[in-house]
């Protein structure tokens, strides 16, 4: 045979005993001889059902960046018992929680596995695949491996928890959640307008943001979207609703870009009467709807009634619950004069507060009981939290 080795290969058909003769012949008429006998046996396993027990987000869905817990159903399609060791092994950056051991599958049998399933944050991909992996013997002892492929669809998404028309009050709770339970900030935005642009914050997925609906005599049609990115993944939703919301005469909206800090709307009116956290209603009609101490906003104050005589708009920075480091943020002050009406004058100021204690005077609105002047301000002091009224 010239030194070449050839390999010859059988492939069985069926369960059984095989034997298997090889008769060779080289040129000078030599002749070898050789045969042997081959136990066939059927052992094969397939995947009959992947089902969830356990999850972070509630949803019966695999997202990304979640850890779920998964019950993995096999069965021996074979005709022989089967014996051996389990693992398992994720692909594309699955983790596995798995653990690996002894296993018996009789014939025709289903056995059950337990498998925790980590998916990354940013996981971009349609399935978290995996694969089971039975280490048993063939009838010489010799290692089979077999194995299963496994395939757990992914999906990240987003959605809006629906809202009853029409909105009759002025602070609107938007809630809803975003399928990615590691993310931590979404946007949300109401009528594509800046000023109504949100950083939400995202815990286990869910959010719940207060946002302020403008004021008018007749129905409004509104919408809210949600946006947020998981890796390559971009998941957004949008809903539609009504408001009709009493309109104001003069409304002062208060924003601000940082979480987890406390920020304050002021307005003085006329009489000298502050309508601020700590005097949320004045006698003049002036209204503070909510302290937001946890970031972002929105404070409003409204009225409905106006005396001649200037308001005086103020922004304190209260806290930015940070001893050691200051954290500075961007306010936003958004004025609107006869919410609502054809005449509606709107005015938006803007200005950074370095730290804890700063403070921003940003206006004083003048009424002299037919027309509105506005001078502004914009000038930045300091004032120390600890001689306000604590919260």
């Amino acid at each position: 045979m010239n030194g070449n080795t050839h390999v010859l290969s059988f492939k069985p058909g069926a369960e059984g005993t095989y034997d298997i003769a090889c008769e060779v012949t080289d040129t000078f008429g030599n002749m070898k001889h050789a045969s042997t006998s081959i136990q066939v046996i059927d052992a094969k396993i397939s995947l009959q059902q992947v089902e969830m027990t356990a999850e972070q987000i509630n949803d019966g869905i695999l997202n990304p960046g979640e850890l779920a817990t998964y019950r993995i159903y096999v069965t021996n399609d074979g005709q022989t018992d089967l014996t051996g060791t389990a693992n398992m092994e994720g692909f594309g950056g699955v983790l596995l929680g798995f653990n690996s051991g002894y296993a018996e599958i009789p014939a025709g049998e289903t056995a059950q596995f337990m498998v925790n399933v980590q998916v990354p944050p940013a996981f971009s991909e349609a399935n978290a695949t995996m694969e089971l992996r039975y280490l048993v013997a063939d009838q010489t002892g010799n290692p089979v491996l077999l194995t299963v492929p496994i395939a757990i669809p992914v999906e990240f998404y987003a959605e809006i928890n629906p809202i009853t028309s029409p909105v009759t009050d002025r602070i609107l709770t938007i809630s809803g959640r975003v399928a990615n339970p590691q993310l931590t900030r979404a946007n949300l935005i109401i009528d594509g307008e800046a000023d109504q642009a949100y950083s939400v914050e995202l815990n286990n997925g869910s959010f719940s943001q207060q946002v302020v609906i403008g004021g008018s005599s007749t129905p409004v049609n509104h919408t809210v979207e949600v946006y947020a990115t998981s890796g390559s993944l971009i998941a957004t939703h949008v809903l539609t609703f009504t408001s009709q919301v009493p309109p104001t005469a003069l409304r002062v909206t208060l924003t601000w870009d940082t979480g987890g800090t406390d920020v304050d709307l002021w307005v003085t009116d006329p009489n000298g009467e502050k309508c601020y956290y700590a005097n949320r209603n004045t006698a003049s009609g002036l209204s503070l709807d909510f302290d937001d101490t946890n970031g972002y906003g929105p404070e409003n104050i409204t009225t409905t009634n106006i005396i001649p005589g200037d308001y005086f708009v103020q922004v304190h920075y209260y806290s930015d619950h940070d001893w050691e480091n200051a954290i500075g943020t961007n306010a936003t002050v958004v004025i609107r004069v006869d919410e609502g009406s054809p005449d509606e004058v709107v005015t938006n100021y803007y200005g950074f507060l370095a730290d804890t204690g700063a403070m921003w005077n940003v206006t004083t609105l003048t009424f002299d009981g037919a027309t509105w002047k506005l001078k502004e301000n914009n000038q930045f002091g300091t004032r120390s939290s600890d001689t306000l009224p604590a919260k």
